[in-house]
């Protein structure tokens, strides 16, 4: 049983603080995952005391694992669905998106937009990042949230990344082009020298990026977030099914690997999952 290992005394009295109106360091977005860990502790534990018995059922505080806005990207979601959720809050001003990225000193708003692309075309703030350094910032972030990422779900965080900004006004990510390989879509550098299981590599991988570029850093974070905890093989039946670009070129070259995956068919692959 999976067990979640980030519910400490320490975080829940953040939350506590938060709740009651106190001073403290915890911002909404961190809460909501807080309680989210709860609650998927409580059904495991629930699961563990009665594998037979009828699990309770918790409106979850995120969207389900299996739903394209989880599996996507919340962030890629239509504007008109974004304005109504503000709207259902008591003061927009101050409210988020259940998915809404995490701002904090560490890391930058992933929907500063504009003003953050505008930072980016720069040429003091271009991208200054690779394949390499995203993943293993990816690794990083999850193992601050108590989860160990194989090397093929960090590609497939990175692989939601890469298409997201795409489908989205981001423009692209400048990184290598992604291949089709025998076991899903892959960013060659990074499967061949990332180092995602080495925490201080992976964890100077994050400060460098954010430091560089955190606009990138914040929407890496909220990505990550969104699908660490979403098990591989719900991952795979959607971003390695018929209708996705992999799926498409090996339906066309079934036994041709290494082939790179046109941006065009990830844009358009994204972009209409968005809306499902």
């Amino acid at each position: 049983m999976e067990r979640v290992n980030t519910v400490t005394s320490e975080r829940m009295e953040g939350v506590l603080r938060w709740l009651n109106g106190q001073d403290t360091l915890i911002q909404e977005n961190e809460v909501r995952m807080a309680i989210n860990d709860l609650i998927v502790s409580f059904r495991n534990k629930c699961r563990e005391l009665h594998p037979l018995g009828h699990l309770p059922r918790l409106r979850p505080l995120v969207n389900h694992p299996l739903s394209m806005a989880a599996l996507l990207g919340e962030e890629m979601l239509p504007k008109a669905e974004k304005e109504a959720a503000r709207k259902d809050t008591d003061a927009p001003s101050s409210r988020e998106d259940t998915e809404a990225p995490i701002e904090d000193s560490e890391g930058a708003n992933c929907e500063r937009g504009k003003e953050g692309m505008e930072k980016e075309s720069s040429p003091a703030a271009r991208p200054a990042y690779d394949s390499i350094l995203l993943v293993n910032a990816i690794s990083y972030i999850a193992m601050t949230a108590g989860y160990r990422l194989s090397m093929s779900k960090a590609q497939l965080i990175l692989w939601c990344l890469y298409g997201s900004f795409l489908a989205s006004d981001k423009g692209r990510l400048e990184i290598e082009q992604p291949q089709v390989w025998k076991y899903g879509p892959v960013f060659p550098a990074a499967y061949r020298k990332g180092n995602i299981n080495d925490r201080r590599i992976c964890e100077a991988a994050w400060n460098n990026l954010n430091e560089a570029n955190p606009f990138v850093a914040g929407c890496l974070k909220t990505k990550t977030h969104a699908m660490m905890g979403t098990p591989m093989k719900d991952l795979e039946s959607i971003h390695k099914s018929a209708r996705s670009p992999y799926g498409k070129m090996t339906r066309k070259e079934p036994d041709k690997w290494g082939m790179r995956i046109p941006d065009e068919e990830i844009r358009a692959f994204f972009t209409k999952g968005a809306v499902q």
